[in-house]
């Protein structure tokens, strides 16, 4: 997790922050709620590690950004419905021999949402902090589909 989320998001502002300065351009990081907001987890020490370090790299790349006029903001999705959490899903149910719509109830009801938030919502959120003038240095968490600055 470290490599693919927190190093390439470091990696890949260095070698792009000539060309978005020049450009006014914007980063927009994915991290996760268990970096933020989420209660610790002894199933995922790491994940949330590495999106409390990207949240951070972020905050602090925004103060470089406002210098240089890029734009760098985060999204926190909660738990989310991607292909991933799918097999995660179907892997716990044959162990538990529950539904995995029981277990995804059962996980919605613990993070106190309704449901998870769909990838597209993400992709919505994305596009209109792309479209905003004032987006350096947000963090935005997304949960249950729910927008929260």
């Amino acid at each position: 997790g470290f490599n693919l989320k927190f190093k390439s998001a470091l990696r890949l502002s260095r070698i792009f922050w000539p060309t978005l300065k020049r450009n006014k351009g914007k980063i927009i990081n994915i991290g996760g709620g268990a970096g933020a907001w989420e209660k610790p987890l002894r199933t995922f020490m790491i994940g949330g590690a590495v999106n409390a370090a990207l949240n951070h790299f972020s905050k602090s790349l925004a103060l470089q950004g406002k210098i240089d006029k890029v734009s760098v903001s985060t999204i926190n999705p909660g738990m989310t419905l991607t292909s991933r959490l799918k097999k995660l899903l179907k892997a716990e149910s044959k162990v538990t021999k529950k539904s995995t719509s029981q277990i995804l109830k059962e996980r919605s009801k613990a993070a106190k949402i309704t449901r998870p938030t769909k990838p597209e919502e993400v992709a919505n959120l994305v596009y209109k902090l792309i479209k905003d003038k004032n987006s350096n240095g947000k963090i935005i968490k997304i949960d249950g589909g729910k927008v929260k600055l």
